[in-house]
């Protein structure tokens, strides 16, 4: 039987531009034929990935690089342009099957993504054969062990966002990829929205002559967002190596990270401190259940409240036509999200460590 969990949110926006094309403006997208703000999936799950490291132990988490060497060098404190520390360093690349960088020695050709746990060890690896008078041999006893302890990751970024990683053993591809248990949908507005540009000026300090001592431009949107992710209960209990404990401690933290981390494209010159007005959490055993259907028409008076009541209404809809129905539902929603609501469904409504605490709860008890 399938496991999931929708999250739902509805997250209005100033004039902001937390997400940014290679050209330096908004990321936009056309759905329902008109322009809309977007955020990027990457770009959110960096935020939530950060807010992982405020949250948690960092020995649940994972670092990712292709400065191998140097990754272990810190962990030994040892100089990462020591000799002997790249031999072992070199070998201990080899027995992984990780891809080296020819024109970077210590580097591998693409990022590897390892959790806390395992780069500890495999720094103690390398202590060991850095105090070798055989290096290769010393790596070489360890080789089974080092491959089982890569392929047994138990980080909780990893679990969520997945790992994709290049391996040379026989050109095959990753042994050591871990399929993510989280979905992510770029978030889009609701709303039309049309990039703007804001023109600014820098006054000379130094200079009293009238006029600027520089000149820009940089572009904006204002919206409110859909937004949208999922969370495969089963694959992240697999992930986690089937310990209820850790699934729950990494499933809340990560529906509190969602609705708490938001991207930082130029914070310091908008200030785009929002948080959501609605979040839904959706219990499913059958499938998860996009709506962003709800939007292809844009949303154009009262955003919030409509967005809301559409939202409610598609879910509705989907349910009639399909017979698709949730196993539970959580909702948090404030004032102005309220004004969808009947009075019925505005007593069920939870804060949102209530909400965190009953659909982790509610899951857990599932498995």
């Amino acid at each position: 039987m399938g496991l999931f969990i929708d999250i739902h949110a509805i997250q209005t926006l100033p004039p902001a531009n937390l997400n940014r094309d290679e050209n330096g403006r908004p990321k936009t997208s056309i759905y329902g034929g008109v322009p809309r703000m977007r955020v990027s999936s990457q770009a959110w799950k960096k935020a939530i990935r950060d807010n992982f490291r405020d949250t948690l132990d960092t020995g649940r988490l994972g670092s990712r690089s292709r400065e191998f060497t140097k990754m272990i060098a810190q962990r030994l404190d040892r100089d990462p342009e020591d000799e002997r520390l790249l031999k072992a360093t070199g070998e201990l690349m080899k027995a992984a099957g990780l891809p080296s960088d020819k024109n970077r020695p210590g580097s591998t050709s693409a990022l590897q993504f390892f959790g806390e746990q395992q780069w500890q060890k495999l720094a103690q690896y390398a202590e060991e054969a850095y105090g070798s008078t055989d290096p290769k041999k010393s790596v070489a006893s360890h080789r089974t062990d080092i491959k089982k302890l890569l392929d047994s990751d138990r980080s909780i970024d990893i679990a969520f966002f997945g790992r994709m990683s290049a391996s040379s053993d026989k050109g095959t591809g990753s042994e050591y990829v871990v399929d993510a248990a989280s979905q992510f949908a770029h978030a889009i507005s609701v709303n039309r929205a049309d990039v703007e540009n804001d023109y600014y000026a820098a006054v000379d300090d130094c200079d009293n002559t009238s006029g600027a001592g520089m000149i820009g431009e940089t572009g904006y949107l204002s919206a409110t967002l859909y937004r949208y992710a999922c969370v495969d209960v089963n694959l992240l209990n697999r992930n986690l190596g089937y310990d209820k404990e850790a699934v729950r401690l990494a499933l809340s933290t990560f529906l509190n990270a969602f609705a708490l981390s938001l991207p930082s494209g130029k914070q310091n010159s908008f200030g785009h401190q929002t948080l959501p007005s609605f979040i839904e959490t959706v219990i499913r055993t059958d499938r998860p259940i996009n709506l962003v259907e709800a939007y292809e028409k844009p949303v154009t008076t009262d955003t919030i409240p409509t967005s809301v009541q559409r939202l409610l209404e598609q879910q509705a809809d989907y349910q009639n036509t399909y017979g698709l129905a949730a196993a539970d539902t959580f909702t948090m929603a404030d004032l102005n999200a309220r004004k969808a609501m009947g009075k019925e469904q505005q007593e069920t409504l939870l804060t949102l460590p209530q909400l965190v605490t009953e659909t982790t709860s509610t899951v857990i008890k599932a498995l």
